[in-house]
């Protein structure tokens, strides 16, 4: 007598598996969602990946007029004794005046401006790649979750079919009344179980479908992927993953970048009492008498401001840029040592469930359950057996999960795409 169904081990594959983009249905919005699609489409939508962009294009436009030499002014007067309005408006004095940079300001200027875009374009690489962690992270939320209800109502099903099966037994007088009673508390258990799952699987799909925007997704749209561990790769030391993030991380080298921008900025400060070149020249004609050319130099005596407070403030801007930069290098350090130890722990564990506990768990379970069957074993051996199978089942699909998930922190701690 079969009364329990058979609980279904998960499928391995090699990786989530990637499909195509999928079309809109009829009623609007996603159907079927892959992976690359759905980090693709969040970087497309998401305000703050767009706002990172403008961010950028604003850095662009103040390094374009970083490059801009001030405009030349150009005057003309009308010198003359004669205040008759009838008198002709000629104008008798016309020249153009120029202030020149010097010293140096101009160049740091730029270089400031130039850095600053370079710091703009890693803080949007950071957010986006950011941004392509959080969804990989709900792609495999809702795959485990899935999962997971798949199986509780696998099991919800079989315990259904235990009850009826044993209150006809009962009936028959073959079994005590208890069986019956302990068998129906295991099913109130499973649809617990099973309206928990609901709920996780609920909440996971709408925190996938608020990072890709709303009304991308239908409401009832389907993964293509599967819940799958990665193949197991050579040992990763924390010192290694270090090295790669500050070779790749985008955020890194926009702090870098940063340093240099204020670097540049406290240079123009320093060098910004320096007085510009003011240029002018004019002609000027006076009636009665011959015209005549005008040439003169003017520059600014930095007596009392010597723009003291200027220079302070870019200093102290880039004395934090720095101390910014070791804390992302002590932050990523321990970025590191935690996803090294992490992506290590979570493959010793699924190797455990692949190689030992599941296999035993099952066939505890069918010894059991045909021991039961015989009258030979107890219920309560029994259900014992069903429960830990149970937890062994669900223990080792988040253990998969847990290995995909730590190889994404992997990837995402050295500044890597995802694969």
């Amino acid at each position: 007598m079969r009364l329990l169904s058979i609980c279904v081990t998960c499928a391995l594959a090699s990786g989530v598996a990637l499909g195509g983009p999928a079309g809109p249905p009829a009623g609007g919005g996603l159907a079927e969602l892959s992976l690359p699609d759905a980090i693709r489409i969040a970087l497309t939508r998401s305000p703050d990946s767009l706002s990172a962009a403008e961010d950028v294009r604003s850095a662009q436009g103040a390094e374009l007029q970083a490059h801009a030499f001030s405009n030349p002014q150009i005057f003309v007067y009308r010198l003359a004794e004669d205040l008759s309005p009838f008198a002709s408006p000629a104008p008798t004095q016309f020249g153009v005046t120029w202030t020149i940079p010097i010293g140096g300001k101009r160049g740091a200027g730029i270089a400031a401006a130039s850095a600053a875009v370079a710091a703009a374009e890693g803080t949007r690489a950071a957010f986006q790649h950011q941004l392509a962690f959080n969804v990989e992270t709900a792609f495999i939320a809702v795959l485990l979750d899935q999962s997971q209800l798949d199986f509780a109502k696998q099991d919800q099903q079989g315990l259904d079919q235990a009850v009826e099966l044993d209150e006809l037994r009962y009936k028959d007088g073959k079994i005590a009344y208890s069986d019956v009673l302990k068998l129906r508390i295991q099913a109130r258990g499973a649809d617990d179980t099973v309206r928990q799952d609901e709920l996780a699987v609920s909440n996971d799909r709408s925190e996938l479908a608020r990072l890709l925007g709303q009304g991308v997704l239908a409401p009832d749209f389907r993964l293509v992927g599967t819940l799958a561990a990665s193949p197991t790769g050579e040992a990763l030391t924390a010192s290694e993953l270090y090295d790669r993030a500050l070779a790749n991380r985008a955020d890194y080298k926009a702090l870098g970048a940063s340093e240099q921008s204020a670097d540049s900025s406290l240079t123009r400060a320093e060098r910004t009492p320096i007085p510009d070149l003011g240029v002018l020249v004019d002609y000027d004609q006076v009636p009665g008498s011959a015209g005549q050319i005008d040439f003169e130099l003017s520059a600014t005596i930095p007596l009392f401001d010597r723009n003291g407070g200027n220079i302070a403030q870019a200093d102290a801007a880039h004395r934090k840029a720095g101390l910014a930069i070791e804390t992302m290098r002590n932050q990523l350090r321990s970025d590191a040592e935690k996803a090294a130890a992490t992506l290590q722990t979570s493959r010793q564990r699924l190797a455990v469930y692949d190689q030992d506990l599941l296999s035993e768990a099952k066939e505890s379970l069918d010894i059991s359950r045909h021991a039961y069957e015989q009258g030979r074993g107890s219920l309560l051996d029994f259900l014992d057996a069903e429960s830990s199978y149970r937890d062994v089942e669900r223990a080792y699909r988040s253990a998969v999960a847990g290995a995909m998930l730590a190889a994404a922190q992997v990837l995402f701690v050295a500044g890597e795409e995802p694969r």
